[in-house]
């Protein structure tokens, strides 16, 4: 665990440098960023760190929102900024949180909060959130089943479970457990779907897929601490 750990907080360390060094090629940029960030927060995110897919997203993202792995926090501001509701980061890199939680601080995004944890068990009860987020998660874990069931577990009944993955060997790298085809996501999520899983073509390297939930009343309810 503790490797995997490790090597998760690099591939974020990794991460948050090449934005600070797009964001920093000039004097320019850094100027036009931080005067973004105080007069129209929700564009300094989409010039700096948010993908342009993350914008795609929040487009079908509804009510309370849950970004599980949610990195250095982008998806989670740039939603929040757009609908006025209150949402949630979820991560295991103290690296990336430390960077979110500076930027919301910064941005004064105070319906935010951000949580160290665990994917595979979540400290949030049963049917709790609207909508749930996994952005670029699924392809660094082993156990996806796991992560999807977690995610289910904190959804509301009908709740909109929305993911995002590299399609097969466009997105290559090292952080990578498994490549995905929309064949392997359909496999994965229909079980869990209440009628199509659908497609989105937000961005042409990524499958981006949402689908309203059916619950498994088989499921205990789980005691946690939310924000």
């Amino acid at each position: 665990m503790d490797n995997v750990t490790k090597t998760y907080n690099d591939f974020w360390s990794s991460e948050l440098k090449d934005s600070r060094k797009q964001r920093n090629k000039s004097w320019f940029r850094r100027k036009r960023y931080k005067w973004l960030s105080y007069v129209f927060p929700r564009l300094a995110l989409k010039r700096g760190f948010a993908k342009k897919y993350h914008q795609g997203v929040v487009s079908v993202a509804e009510g309370f929102f849950c970004d599980l792995g949610c990195g250095l926090g982008a998806c989670v501001g740039l939603y929040a900024a757009s609908s006025g509701f209150s949402a949630v980061g979820l991560d295991a890199s103290l690296n990336a949180l430390s960077f979110a939680r500076s930027e919301k601080e910064r941005l004064h995004f105070d319906q935010i909060h951000f949580i160290a944890g665990n994917l595979f068990d979540t400290p949030f009860k049963n049917d709790y959130f609207d909508t749930v987020y996994l952005g670029q998660v699924l392809e660094h874990v082993e156990n996806e089943e796991e992560v999807v069931k977690e995610a289910v577990r904190i959804l509301k009944p009908g709740g909109k479970l929305i993911i995002t993955v590299p399609k097969e060997d466009l997105l290559p790298s090292p952080y990578h457990v498994r490549t995905y085809t929309a064949k392997d996501l359909e496999s994965l999520l229909s079980p869990y779907a209440q009628g199509k899983i659908q497609f989105y073509p937000f961005d042409m390297r990524r499958f981006a897929v949402s689908l309203k939930v059916v619950k498994n009343k088989s499921v205990k309810d789980k005691t946690g601490k939310q924000p």
